[in-house]
């Protein structure tokens, strides 16, 4: 991916991303990322425990995901 953003002459990136892995995989192949959002998804019963996993297992930054109950209208914050 890094080649082909090189290639189309990307020399920075704004990412939209929870996962600070992206992050560190386009700055270690020499694109600086100047800003990174966070993609908001709104905890539902169906997607709760999805999040929690991208969060616990995989270092997603996620800090709108509650552990205080299964599910619960507050659990969106801003991050």
């Amino acid at each position: 991916a890094v080649q082909v953003l090189k290639h189309l002459g990307v020399r920075s990136a704004r990412l939209i991303t929870n996962n600070p892995a992206k992050r560190k995989a386009l700055e270690t192949y020499g694109v600086p990322v100047v800003a990174r959002l966070s993609s908001m998804t709104q905890p539902t019963p169906a997607n709760l425990g999805y999040l929690r996993t991208k969060r616990d297992l995989l270092g997603h930054d996620v800090p709108w995901v509650k552990d205080n109950a299964a599910f619960a209208p507050d659990a969106v914050q801003e991050a």
